[in-house]
């Protein structure tokens, strides 16, 4: 085409190309200086993308460039927004360089990314703007899982994809300060835990994870393989020294009967401590103080067990020798107690039984027993035969039945009605037979009382009763008292 045209039309074309060169063209804000009109890549499926991120590395992608004339890609970012400051990052010629990977990240940081790409006439086009932060460094936390030993546990929040792939985590520790020694290195990215043991008592540690991410697949890691660490947050632990345990008695001979008082004590491990005791009489207790009354004379072991928070242990034993109690059992012949048969042994050496043997149970001369945790004595038993025998004396004088008058027998009169004469009027004279001849007794006429009369109360009560009882014994004894008055 270009040989049918004449040599003016040529010199023509060649002046439009010259001016049209030489226009100036609107600057983008958004890019670097010089830069001309932002627009999405020609032919890109979605433009400028982050592919994969490590706490201190990014992998980014985009689609190459359909434009006949181009020159290459610049890859730019920023640290303070979409407006820039923009940095070239790195520069590509070939249009097949769609991926790029960086380290030396800042971790939690915030970047801006663009993709900015020129011809070989000076026109320049600009992806879209992308901006992600950089993920956080691990999370490691350690803990004790017994006196020396402990258990790790870390995040990973790296997102790997694009041109970034995991490598390794590497555990690494020192002790009280020193330098970092390593203690197992970790092939696989979803291994994010691990124990360990045989620590040093008593000593201080800083446990670290490094996980190492590389640039992988991608042509322009340069022909080798780039590495990406980043170190975890610290995580302490201090081993304890040996769990130890002391139990002691507030004394270590006691009487049958008598408490005891027990403590015990821990030190090392790690507090706080769960105590129990075992008093080798088939009784237990917890807590670090206790008391314990033994139920029986011989020599007992007290155990006292402590246990820390990781669940280490600690013994400590006391012995304690329990007496019987003093006093004595049978006492002299013929003027022995009861409970003793004369057996002529002294005091204290009879058991109350005249064997003169002492009951494995019992103290000799008493009758100590437990029932439940009261110890009962012989003083015990005075007092309470005491508060029954007052108990039975209040009963009976509340409770005894009052005495009744005794009514002297009624002597018929001579002239009473029922006697043989009903029908003698008051104040009649009767004259009765007798042995030695008649004799006369005149019967005075009944009165009332009057004001002055002295009446006998007693005998008045006395004849009521007897009115109750018999009501014609009661009527007759009534005018006897009246006769007197």
């Amino acid at each position: 085409m270009l040989g049918r045209l004449s040599p003016a039309m040529v010199l023509v074309l060649a002046a439009v190309f010259v001016v049209v060169g030489s226009l100036p063209v609107p600057t983008n804000s958004g890019g670097p200086p010089g830069s001309r009109a932002i627009r999405v890549l020609a032919g890109s499926t979605g433009g400028l993308q982050i592919t994969g991120q490590s706490p201190r590395s990014v992998s980014l992608a985009w689609p190459a460039s359909t434009d006949l004339l181009f020159d290459h890609y610049d890859v730019q970012f920023s640290v303070t927004g979409a407006s820039g400051p923009w940095t070239t990052a790195a520069t590509f010629r070939s249009v097949t360089a769609t991926t790029y990977y960086r380290d030396h990240m800042m971790a939690s940081a915030t970047y801006w990314w663009q993709i900015v790409e020129y011809n070989s006439v000076g026109a320049t086009t600009a992806s879209n703007i992308v901006n992600a932060s950089q993920p956080a460094v691990a999370h490691l936390s350690a803990a004790l899982t017994a006196p020396t030993s402990a258990r790790l546990t870390w995040t990973n929040f790296a997102v790997y994809g694009g041109a970034i792939a995991f490598a390794s985590y590497t555990v690494e520790y020192a002790i009280a300060g020193g330098p970092l020694a390593t203690l197992a290195v970790i092939p696989q990215a979803a291994d994010r835990t691990y124990g360990t043991s045989a620590l040093a008592p008593a000593s201080s540690y800083l446990f670290l994870v490094e996980t190492a991410d590389k640039c992988s697949g991608a042509a322009n890691c340069g022909g080798s393989t780039p590495m990406s660490t980043s170190n975890s947050s610290g995580s302490r632990v201090f081993t304890p020294l040996p769990l130890h345990t002391t139990a002691s008695a507030s004394s270590k001979s006691v009487t049958l009967g008598q408490g005891d008082n027990f403590t015990c004590a821990a030190s090392g491990g790690l507090p706080p401590y769960r105590y129990t005791w075992d008093f080798g009489d088939g009784n237990t207790a917890a807590g670090a103080h206790t008391t314990h009354v033994y139920p029986r004379v011989g020599n007992f072991t007290a155990t006292c067990t402590a246990v820390d928070t990781l669940q280490s242990q600690g013994n400590s034993s006391v012995v304690i020798s329990v007496q019987a109690a003093p006093g004595g059992g049978g006492g002299g012949g013929g003027g022995s107690p009861p409970g003793g048969n004369g057996s002529g042994s002294p005091p204290g050496n009879g058991s109350g039984n005249g064997s003169g043997l002492k009951p494995p149970s019992q103290p000799p001369g008493g009758h100590t027993g437990r029932l439940g945790a009261t110890v009962f004595t012989p003083t015990m038993g005075v007092l309470i035969g005491v508060a029954v025998a007052v108990v039975l004396l209040v009963v009976y004088v509340v409770a005894r039945p009052r005495p009744r008058p005794v009514v002297p027998p009624i002597e018929p009169s001579d002239n009473s009605p029922g006697d043989g004469n009903p029908s003698a009027p008051p104040g009649a004279t009767v004259v009765a037979a007798s042995a030695s001849g008649p004799s006369s007794k005149a019967i005075p006429p009944w009165r009332p009382p009057e004001a002055d009369d002295k009446i006998d109360f007693d005998a008045l009560w006395a004849q009521a009763e007897l009115e109750r009882v018999s009501p014609l014994q009661g009527a007759a004894a009534r005018r006897r008292t009246l006769d007197r008055t």
